[in-house]
């Protein structure tokens, strides 16, 4: 007999494909946990759920903060997360999030408080991040909402520009680098196009 009953305790799989560098994945499967929200205008989620919201049965804890825990958790992963001895940043935004504006303010991380914005520049994005935060040994990952590619910040503030791969093509063709860095008074390592 085909089990009927869903746990929503998977929705830690959510940060955990943000930290695999999964994100389309993670966004598609926490929009399948949102659909099973249950009452859905309550806007939480039971322990347990039935795949036939019709059908009589025990559905442990509502709202189930263990489920809740891990929602707040995986969306943090979307803007931030630790990573041995780096900061990752965006690895969770999409291109669409990004071209709209995101802002993150007073983001408790290990190395500090950590603030950044990410908005439309042209066809690129420009991600901006404040001083407040101390890079880690192995530096801020920048995770671009285009591609995954990554470009490391060890100095702050920094200004992080984004190219799509459109424009990397067209900068591969006389050469360049896949993200451009600009520092008041350093410079940061950005991935050379191959």
């Amino acid at each position: 007999r085909p089990r009927s009953r869903k746990r929503r305790h998977h929705l830690r799989t959510v940060g955990t494909l943000v930290r695999l560098r999964r994100p389309a994945e993670a966004r598609a499967l926490l929009d399948y946990f949102f659909e099973d929200q249950r009452p859905a205008a309550w806007r939480q989620w039971a322990e347990g759920i039935r795949s036939n919201p019709r059908e009589p049965g025990f559905v442990g804890d509502m709202p189930q903060t263990w489920v809740g825990s891990d929602y707040i958790r995986s969306v943090l992963d979307f803007f931030a997360f630790e990573e041995g001895d780096r900061l990752v940043v965006a690895a969770g935004v999409s291109e669409e999030w990004a071209r709209k504006g995101v802002r993150v303010s007073g983001l408790r991380t290990h190395y500090g408080t950590l603030d950044y914005s990410i908005a439309a520049d042209g066809d690129a994005l420009l991600l901006r991040i404040d001083a407040g935060v101390t890079p880690p040994p192995g530096g801020i990952v920048v995770v671009s909402p285009f591609d995954g590619s990554e470009t490391i910040v060890r100095a702050l503030p920094a200004e992080v520009v984004l190219k799509s791969r459109k424009q990397k093509a067209e900068s591969r063709k006389g050469g360049g680098t896949s993200a451009f860095c600009f520092l008041p008074s350093a410079f940061c390592f950005s991935r050379a196009l191959k």
